[in-house]
Parts: C-alpha cells; sequence; structure tokens
C-alpha cells in the first residue's frame, strides 16, 4: 500500500462557464460533441480548452460525471480542435491535459477534433482508463461505462504472498491486482465486459488448483466454482448495493467480522492482510564528526562543478576517526559507483565484509578498522539499533520498499531513507546511546527520472518504463554485475548525474544505456533536468522548503529542501531545527526458497552490496547517488533446486549526504531467524505505540473511520480538504474513531505527521 500523496484532489466545486464555443471541421461545419468528463484524481479543476476559450467543467453529477454541451445554442466563438486541462491556461504544465494521446500529459501532438468522434453531435464519456495495467491513457466510449469490481480477500497465509493471484473465469485465466488501499485484497475490474459464470481463484505456483478457492473461500476441500454473475445479480438489489462485491475468502478472518453470507459483502468489511511484510535490518547509526568515511555534499554551483571541488567534503573533521583524506580540500575518495570493494565471498558463519587492495585505498590508513566500524556496534563511533523495514506488495506482485513514497517517522513529509531520523526506543536498541551520532544535516528530497514525451518515442515513460520481462522500471537496470549482465558496466558513474545526456542530445554514455535497456528520455534523465515531468503521484514544494503545494501550483519544486540557513556554512553544520539524519550503515540476513523465475532488485545511495548464497550478486559500492543494483536468480544461481533454501545479505550505506534513498523489490519471500532479542516482537511492540499507523475506512453515507491499534484520548486527528483547510480535530477515543464529513469528495486525515487520502461517494 502506497503512502498516500498529500495533496492529491478529486473534489470538483466550481460552475459552469458563460462563455461557449463549439468544435467545427476546417470547412466552418460544426459536429457538437456533448463531453462526460470523469474528472482526474488528482486534479481539482478541469477545463476544455477550445482555441483560446476556456470552458470550465460543472460541478459532478452523483456518479462523478461532469457534462460540457459544445452544441450549446449560446455559441460565441469556435475552434477546430480542443484538449482538456487542469487550468484555465493554454498550456500542459505538469501532466496538465488530456488529449487523444492519453492523460496526464505534459505536451500535446494529437488533439480532439471532429474527426475524433464517430458522428456529429456525439455524447461522448471519457475518463482515466479504468484498468490499472493502461496507465496513462483514456478510456472513451458513447455511452456511460459500466463497470464491476470484484475484490478477493485472500487466505492470510505465505503462499498467497508469492505474486498476484490469477482468477480463472470460464476457464481462461486473468491476473488480479492488489488494493492500493487495503492489504490483503485483490481486484478484478470488469469494464464493459461480460461477467463470467464460473470463477475459480488461485495462487502462483499452484497452477493445478489443488489450493484454488472457491464459493465458500479456504473452507472447502475442493473449491466450489463461483457463480460470479450471478451473484452481482443477487445483490444488485440491496440498497447499498454499488457494482461492487467484496469476498472474504479467509474464512478464519471471516468468522471476525459481522455475520454475511459466507464472507460475501456489498460494502467493503475492512479485514486487512498479508500484502505487507517487515524485514527486520541493524542500523549503525554514525556522522562525519565521528567516522571519516562520512562526508558532505559542498552546494551544487557551476563553479564547483567544473573545478571539481562539489567532489570535496564540506563537513570535514579532522578530529574524527579514520580519516580518509587529510585535508577538506581535496576529493572524497571512490567517488562514484565503485565496483570490487569488498571480496567476492562471504564468510557463512559470521558475515562479516572483507575489504579488497582496491577497497583498502577507499578508506584511509586504518583501512580494514574503518571499514569494520561501518557494520559494527562501536564505542565512539556509532549506536547501534533494529530497523523494521516495511515492503508492501506492488501491482506487479512482488514486494517493494521505496523510500521516493515512504514517510521516515518524524520527518515532516515523504521521500528519502531516514530509520535514523528519529532517536530509537530502547528496547530496539543493541548498544548504548550515542547522541553525537544522532546529528542532523543538510538534506534534499529524492529525484525522479525523465520520461520520454516525444512525438514518436515508442517507450513515453522512459527511464521509468516498466520492462516487460523484469516488471522493474529501466533505470533499475542499468547497471551490470554478478546477477545481471544485460545493462552496462557502471564503474565511475553516478558521481553527480547528467552522464547521462545534455539537453535533449544523449551522452555516447545514454547512447550506450538507451540502447541496452531499450528506453529513450529527455533531459539528462535525472529530474532536476525536467522537473515540469514529474510523475503524476510527485509531490511539490515551495522552493527551499518542506511545505507542500498543489500539484496545479506552476510554481512549486518537485524536490523538498530541509536546511536552516541558506549558505554555504549551512553546508557543514550540525541543524537544530532542519535537516535529516544522514551517515549510518546498515546490514541485514535473510533465507528465500527457490524456485524459477525470482528476482532482486535494489537501489541507494551510497554504496550497496548483496550476497545470494555467500556468493556477491550486487556490487555497487563507493560514494555515489542513487544506483541500482539487480539479479536475475535463475542466471545467478544456475544449479538452485527448486525448494531448497539459501541466505540473501544486505548491506548498504549512506555515507554522504543531501540525499539518502533505499527501493528494494523482489519476488522472493524473505524468512528471517533472529535469536535474540526477537526483532519481530520488537516491531510489534513499535508499530503497536505508535498512533502514525492507522487506516482510514469508509463506514457509511458521509462518514468515515479511522482506525488504529488501540485508542488514546491524548492523540489527534484533523480532516482537511483538498484546499488544505481543516475541516474537524478531534481524539482517537475508540480503535475506531467515526468521522463526519460534509459532503461527498475527496479528504486527507492526519495523524501525527501521517497522511492518507479517503473518497467519500
Amino acid at each position: 500500500m502506497k503512502l498516500f500523496k498529500i495533496l492529491a484532489a478529486t473534489a470538483i466545486t466550481f460552475g459552469a462557464s458563460s462563455v461557449w464555443a463549439d468544435l467545427i471541421r476546417e470547412d466552418s461545419t460544426a459536429c457538437s460533441p456533448t463531453i462526460h468528463l470523469k474528472v482526474p484524481a488528482t486534479w481539482i479543476n478541469a477545463f476544455i480548452s477550445l482555441g483560446d476559450t476556456a470552458i470550465a467543467f460543472p460541478k459532478a453529477d452523483a456518479n462523478g460525471w461532469s457534462t460540457i454541451s459544445l452544441a450549446d445554442k449560446s455559441i460565441t466563438k469556435n475552434a477546430t480542435k480542443f484538449f482538456i486541462n487542469n487550468n484555465s491556461g493554454r498550456s500542459c504544465y505538469k501532466h496538465a491535459c488530456i488529449s487523444p494521446e492519453g492523460i496526464y500529459k505534459s505536451t500535446i501532438y494529437e488533439y480532439f477534433t471532429c474527426s475524433t468522434f464517430k458522428e456529429d453531435n456525439a455524447e461522448v464519456w471519457i475518463q482515466e482508463h479504468p484498468d490499472p495495467s493502461k496507465k496513462n491513457q483514456i478510456y472513451m466510449t458513447y455511452k456511460e461505462p459500466v463497470i464491476h469490481d470484484f475484490y478477493v480477500f485472500v487466505p492470510n497465509n505465505q503462499s498467497w504472498l508469492i505474486g498476484n493471484p490469477i482468477i480463472e473465469e470460464n476457464g481462461k485465466p486473468h491476473e488480479m491486482y492488489p488494493d492500493p488501499s487495503y492489504l490483503g485484497w485483490y481486484i478484478r475490474r470488469y469494464i464493459d465486459e461480460e461477467i463470467p459464470s464460473s470463477v475459480l481463484i488461485y495462487h502462483e505456483g499452484d497452477e493445478d488448483k489443488k489450493e484454488a478457492i472457491g464459493m465458500k473461500g479456504d473452507g472447502e476441500t475442493k473449491a466450489t466454482p463461483i457463480p460470479l454473475v450471478d451473484f452481482f445479480e443477487l445483490f444488485s438489489s440491496e440498497p447499498d448495493y454499488s457494482n461492487a462485491l467484496y469476498f472474504v475468502a479467509d474464512k478464519e478472518e471471516a468468522s471476525k467480522l459481522p455475520a454475511g453470507n459466507d464472507g460475501w459483502y456489498i460494502k467493503h468489511p475492512t479485514s486487512e492482510g498479508s500484502n505487507m511484510r517487515e524485514l527486520i535490518a541493524t542500523i549503525y547509526d554514525s556522522d562525519a564528526s565521528l567516522h571519516g568515511a562520512f562526508s558532505c555534499a559542498p552546494g551544487w554551483t557551476m563553479e564547483r562543478e567544473r573545478s571539481g571541488k562539489s567532489n570535496y567534503n564540506a563537513c570535514y573533521y579532522p578530529t574524527a576517526k579514520y580519516s580518509t583524506t587529510s585535508v577538506a580540500d581535496t576529493v572524497v575518495p571512490c567517488i562514484g559507483v565503485t565496483t570490487g570493494m569488498v571480496e567476492s565471498s562471504l564468510d557463512a558463519k559470521t558475515k562479516k565484509l572483507k575489504l579488497t587492495a582496491k577497497g583498502q585505498k577507499c578508506f584511509g590508513d586504518q583501512a580494514d578498522e574503518a571499514f569494520a566500524a561501518l557494520f559494527t556496534a562501536t564505542p565512539g563511533i556509532n549506536e547501534s539499533y533494529y530497523f523494521a523495514i516495511p515492503f508492501y506488495k506492488n501491482y506487479y506482485g512482488k514486494l517493494e520498499f521505496d523510500s521516493d513514497y515512504q514517510q521516515s517517522k518524524g520527518a515532516k513529509v515523504p521521500g528519502g531513507f531516514y530509520p535514523a531520523e528519529v532517536p530509537p526506543d530502547d528496547d530496539m536498541m543493541l548498544s548504548e546511546r550515542l547522541p553525537a551520532a544522532e546529528s542532523k544535516r543538510r538534506a534534499e528530497g529524492p529525484v525522479f527520472y525523465c520520461s520520454d514525451p516525444s512525438k514518436n518515442s515508442k517507450t513515453p515513460d522512459g527511464l521509468r518504463t516498466i520492462d516487460a520481462t523484469q516488471k522493474v522500471p529501466a533505470y533499475k537496470l542499468i547497471c551490470n554485475g554478478p546477477g545481471w549482465d544485460k545493462g552496462i558496466d557502471c564503474e565511475g558513474i553516478y558521481i553527480k548525474g547528467g552522464e547521462f545526456g545534455m539537453g535533449n542530445s544523449l551522452t555516447p554514455l545514454g547512447t550506450e544505456i538507451s540502447e541496452k535497456i531499450g528506453v529513450s528520455w529527455i533531459e539528462d534523465g535525472w529530474g532536476w533536468s525536467c522537473a515540469y515531468d514529474a510523475p503524476i503521484d510527485w509531490l511539490h514544494y515551495k522552493d527551499g522548503t518542506e511545505t507542500p503545494v498543489l500539484p496545479q501550483d506552476q510554481y512549486g519544486t518537485p524536490r523538498w529542501m530541509s536546511i536552516e540557513l541558506h549558505n554555504d556554512s549551512a553546508e557543514s553544520a550540525i541543524l537544530t531545527t532542519a535537516g535529516r539524519n544522514h551517515h549510518f550503515c546498515l546490514e541485514s540476513h535473510a533465507t528465500f526458497k527457490y524456485r524459477k523465475g525470482l528476482n532482486f532488485s535494489i537501489v541507494g545511495n551510497d554504496d550497496i552490496w548483496v550476497y545470494i548464497n555467500n556468493k556477491l550478486a550486487v556490487d555497487v559500492g563507493g560514494v555515489h547517488i542513487s544506483a541500482p543494483g539487480y539479479v536475475d536468480v535463475d542466471k545467478f544461481l544456475p544449479s538452485a533446486k527448486l525448494g531448497d533454501v539459501y541466505d540473501i545479505d544486505i548491506y548498504y550505506c549512506n555515507r554522504r549526504n543531501p540525499t539518502s534513498t533505499l527501493q528494494i523489490a523482489t519476488n522472493m519471500i524473505l524468512e528471517q531467524s533472529i535469536i535474540s532479542p526477537d526483532p519481530y516482537a520488537i516491531a510489534s511492540r513499535r508499530t503497536s505505540s505508535d498512533f502514525s499507523q492507522f487506516r482510514v475506512a469508509k463506514t457509511g453515507t458521509l462518514e468515515i473511520a479511522i482506525i488504529t491499534s488501540k485508542q488514546n484520548a491524548t492523540r489527534q486527528y484533523a480532516l482537511i480538504d483538498m484546499k488544505g483547510q481543516v475541516l474537524s480535530t478531534g481524539s482517537l477515543n475508540s480503535i475506531e474513531t467515526r468521522v463526519k464529513v460534509p459532503t461527498s469528495g475527496t479528504y486527507i486525515v492526519k495523524v501525527g505527521h501521517n497522511y492518507k487520502k479517503v473518497n467519500v461517494r
């Protein structure tokens, strides 16, 4: 379940424009379509931009459709083409437009014209494609679409964590996809199509359907096919029916719910299951003032870039132990991706990394001792504690942690990996506390990757294009390593970005990458060069702050900045009212059971090393910006046996501010066995006391519930509308606090520093 992007919006409260225009052909004859629009979830306003006229869509009807008829008799201006915009201007800034090419467009090459529609005076329904696999496409029909949603809560056990469930419909398989709002739920959406008469649901790896679920969920020895079309017909007469059915197929979970029809409901029963896992990691939190291998990047200027001073250390401490340089004004060693720093084999018992001769050159005169202190609790150098990394099932059935969208505990906004942002709980500690290790320094938000909106692009999503085979974005496949050979040699790159392109021309390196991974992109590939091209769900901020702004705000920037003073002294300072706790390392150890088709993806800055079966599988060492590593397990372990258990060991360091990124995605089921203290018990205690962890559910007409693990009358919630106005506040007096909303629409619920969206219809 992804963290909600705070300012997404659907509410439409404006009225129709008094200025009208008609759509005409080149010969001035009119075709006068009537446009019914379902406004995109991230927009607040919508307009037809026809010539120099902007026509505001009026308030939506009960089904969410807003209508403009270009056949209106008060026509005063005409034009031969139009597009749909989220502002009254004529630009497509920040994914502002809808055209026949798609939705969330920043550049338009094809417009709606009379030839777009099948006849004059056509009634047309246009919306973001309701099929989640058809991202950025529109769905246009000549009658109001009919959509039926079938939600299934699968059995809450490990077998169903593997991939996405398969729904067999009249003998034909179809993949289901995770419900982004509720853990453990999957959805099959029927869009203007017949509902099947016979359905079974089974998990990946159970092609014989021995564990398939039918009408009575997992309570049957042999699954009875579900007559789904009959079920929709049966429940359609219920007063609260809304073209959706919810099936709790886990009988144990169903028994906890109010009596239903063998687990079948027409309203969401709010059960949650095991789409989420935790990977327990050990954090070693230090600081540049304590360990010389940690450094601070000087603020970017053209002069520093040209002179090489951007690779200096802005927070050099001559008193820090294990200095890697003797002065501040020199390049930090091993800048950029540096492979071969650690030995290719890992001791199966100690799990301790060892430097190679090449790696020793990165850590100064006491290299081995300095390096060991990165991953060992060392008095006066670091503090150590357990940390639980949450993984959620993504759209492609992989378990994923993505720090770009996670909000670290104690942080004001999402984005960035900061496990040491707040002092750890005492029962998480593995060493004595070291306050100096908890220092905060200048920080900036994560960077996205550019798309390719050019007219004839075969990969319009650019570096964000999902690879058809590996099911990960293309940028995660760039770097070769022991476990991957379809990218390039990344040695020495990922220093400052900009190596992939200049303007709209690729560098030779960029051309090589483009040819290898099969995608194209604009600018230099990094979001700082294509700020207008941020992903649809990416937050924007007031420049130089952590203050979010509306997506439509053209003055917003896609990166937050956390800093007290905007001058050179802030680059080296320990901050008191801003910044993030950088300068830490992490290790995590787990096992997985081998099966065909496994893969593992990791992206981060700085050092990343991953061992599988005690052999180096990802080798992305060095001080670098966010860089990727990837493993095709079948190729890496060609002799692996089905069902055998293998070790996976992950090592990661954030050694240089101002950013910190960690992304992991895998279809492995990672298991851990850590004896003392029990990290799962620790994580459970931590979660149960953290009231920023909550869910929001719709409970009735104009009412929602804020669901927490326990009540706490001293903990406050806030209900916020999409204009940022606080509508109501209150205490969490119950584990299910009921809150009334004034009208249907989209709202934000805030508890602590966390936000969640709820759509009330």
